[in-house]
């Protein structure tokens, strides 16, 4: 569990926009080169575009289950926040109105 908290951010919305696009293209353009290509001129090139592809597409799947798994530690951490937050302010309540009636 991460120490501390990140919020989402427009930084963060940006980077998740960012490797999504980065992953989609990648996804775009590896279904051209393995589905739709009408020549095989210099298979070689080819061969080491795909690879390029793969290598971005594994990037980009990286660090959005990186992000991911950021916002979901946050998650799981702001709702323990909360909830002793809850618990307090429900002890709290209750202690005032104890408090209250014993007067």
């Amino acid at each position: 569990m991460m120490n501390k908290i990140i919020n989402t951010s427009p930084l963060l919305l940006a980077s998740i926009s960012h490797y999504t696009a980065e992953r989609d293209k990648a996804l775009a353009e590896l279904d051209i080169c393995l589905n739709k290509s009408t020549s095989t001129g210099d298979s070689g090139n080819v061969t080491n575009k795909v690879i390029s592809l793969f290598k971005s597409l594994a990037e980009a799947q990286s660090v959005l289950e990186l992000i991911n798994g950021i916002k979901s530690d946050n998650e799981k951490e702001l709702a323990s926040i909360i909830s002793d937050l809850n618990n307090k302010s429900s002890f709290i309540t209750s202690s005032s109105e104890q408090s209250t009636q014993k007067q």
